[in-house]
């Protein structure tokens, strides 16, 4: 904080814009626990305005755990009693140009089936016309003939609508790779308005098995990240700040599972009910479409 200001605007350099006087306690200590800066006791003056000036640095993307905005406050802000708790003001702080809510949710994680991606993301700012939003996948997923897209949601500002072309591996320098899938998201007229977009993909998965596991060296924090940028419209100048989602394992079909069919005794037996909150028995029947040599989950859902 030592090239704080905190000054009068008639002090030149050390002062600030718009204040009549000095601060009277100076430069403030940061309570790192609490990330704020606290000023020892002081009087103020009611016809006097004071200011602050620091360098800040800009966090990753907004926060979500927190309301996005700063408080000052005057008085003994630890005290249960209002009298000592002077005045306070909220003031909210703009949003950091990053992509955030992103995630991929595939309908299904068979290899080589074809299936609907849903895909969502939160813009910060708004895409201009020649702009668009750029989804990459993992490395080694097909290429589709074309790019089918449906739109779910989108802010109610977007008047629009959304269009889809898809290429491999052109933006290498971004994405890191050249041989993934990029799909570009368009308006079909006019801009992309900033806030929450969700629309469906339809694509197939590869044609080979992938795992998804934790990862410490990638963007999402698994194996499989999907990419996704807000460009300019030159391909290669950001909006806001990329952002990754988490992929999925692409898994070996299932020879067969079924639920079994069952004989009336048997159904019987086991006091299989349609009713509401019965508890009943199932059977289920499966066949493995290759032999497991080492120890597996099982998992019904």
């Amino acid at each position: 904080l030592t090239s704080a200001r905190y000054g009068a605007a008639s002090a030149g350099s050390s002062g600030v814009t718009g204040a009549t006087a000095s601060l009277p306690s100076g430069l403030p200590t940061l309570n790192t626990a609490k990330t704020a800066l606290e000023w020892s006791s002081a009087s103020y003056l009611s016809s006097e305005t004071y200011g602050f000036a620091c360098q800040l640095k800009v966090p990753d993307k907004s926060p979500t755990t927190s309301v996005n905005a700063f408080f000052v406050e005057i008085g003994d802000w630890t005290s249960s009693d209002i009298a000592d708790r002077h005045e306070a003001l909220v003031v909210a702080a703009g949003t950091v140009q990053a992509l955030t809510n992103v995630s991929v949710d595939p309908s299904s994680v068979v290899v080589g089936e074809t299936i609907s991606l849903t895909m969502q993301a939160r813009l910060a700012t708004a895409i201009p016309a020649a702009g668009s939003l750029l989804v990459v996948s993992p490395s080694n997923y097909p290429l589709p003939s074309s790019c089918s897209l449906t739109t779910l949601t989108v802010p109610s500002t977007f008047t629009s609508t959304l269009t889809c072309t898809v290429a491999q591996g052109t933006l290498t320098s971004s994405a890191g790779t050249t041989d993934a899938i990029e799909f570009k998201i368009k308006s079909s007229s006019g801009t992309i308005p900033k806030g929450y977009y969700q629309f469906q993909i339809a694509t197939k998965n590869p044609t080979s098995t992938k795992t998804n596991a934790v990862s410490g060296t990638t963007t999402c924090g698994y194996e499989q990240c999907w990419s996704f940028f807000s460009l300019y419209g030159d391909d290669t100048t950001s909006l806001d700040v990329k952002a990754s989602a988490a992929g999925y394992a692409v898994l070996a079909a299932m020879g067969h599972a079924a639920l079994a069919p069952l004989s009336e005794k048997q159904r019987i037996s086991l006091k299989q009910t349609r009713r509401p909150s019965q508890e009943m028995g199932v059977v289920v029947a499966m066949e493995l479409a290759e032999a497991k040599t080492s120890s597996s989950e099982l998992r019904v859902q």
